[in-house]
């Protein structure tokens, strides 16, 4: 008899299992994925606000969102998190999710809903009887996800120490870092997120460089991180871009002194 109850209670979670999986929205493996907590930079010190994911897949005809939320505050992780999904602004659609009804929540976007390109927003905030704590990710579709790649050169003076006479000038070397196929994770309309590794010619030296871009018209701006032995602040440059066929085919961006430039051109 016992035999009989486990294997029926087997049987079930595997029927369970089945609908899950069959129910799930694909999305290919060249899908962008961004995670994110807070709003607008600002997180709760408590970590009551929830940690989103968005997985996105674009190409020429759809574009498909799976979101998935926790919440990592133990006293806070059980309420519910509610999702709502913009697109150019406008709301389309808005899920409840409960501990009791775990699971990412997918949606399909097609053109009949928007064209691309489009700007979307994806917000997820828990549902408390007295309090709200929200995350919130924009992101942008442009078909081109899986086609659009750059080889970058990053190229760092280092001091050496030596002043001219005026003491307006500090000596030093050049060390130039290269990456080949590195991608730029949309953020918003002209506006662009990146993170990559390089390496020096002979492979002796690597720097993480991570930061963000923005183009408008043929001028770029650009807040950049550099970490090679050491961890840089973050540096502002700005610099040139060049769009063809309404893609960012090249940028080149500097500091104010010229002692970190950063240069991207698309691959043929």
């Amino acid at each position: 008899m016992n035999l009989l109850k486990n294997l029926s209670k087997w049987f079930s979670c595997l029927c369970i299992l089945w609908v899950l999986i069959v129910a799930a929205p694909t999305l290919h493996a060249d899908e962008v994925v961004v995670t994110s907590r807070g709003v607008a930079g600002d997180m709760d010190s408590e970590n009551r606000d929830p940690v989103l994911s968005v997985g996105r897949n674009a190409t020429p005809e759809n574009v498909k969102l799976l979101v998935d939320a926790y919440i990592e505050n133990n006293e806070y992780k059980n309420y519910p998190i509610k999702f709502e999904f913009f697109v150019n602004r406008n709301l389309i659609l808005a899920q409840i999710r409960s501990p009791e009804l775990p699971g990412p929540i997918g949606i399909d976007i097609p053109p009949t809903t928007a064209t691309m390109p489009f700007n979307y927003t994806v917000s997820a905030c828990m549902i408390h009887p007295n309090q709200s704590f929200c995350t919130v990710i924009n992101g942008a579709a442009d078909g081109t996800d899986d086609k659009v790649s750059y080889n970058c050169t990053l190229t760092l003076m280092e001091a050496t120490g030596d002043v001219d006479e005026d003491e307006d000038a500090i000596g030093g070397e050049t060390t130039d870092y290269s990456a080949e196929g590195v991608t730029l994770e949309n953020q918003g309309v002209n506006s662009y997120a990146f993170s990559f590794t390089a390496k020096t010619e002979d492979h002796a030296k690597e720097a993480t460089i991570t930061g963000t871009l923005k183009v408008e018209d043929q001028n770029a701006t650009s807040l950049i991180t550099v970490k090679t032995s050491d961890e840089t602040d973050p540096v502002e440059a700005s610099g040139t871009a060049v769009t063809e066929d309404d893609r960012l085919s090249s940028f080149k961006v500097s500091d104010d002194d010229e002692t970190l430039n950063l240069s991207c051109k698309r691959s043929e």
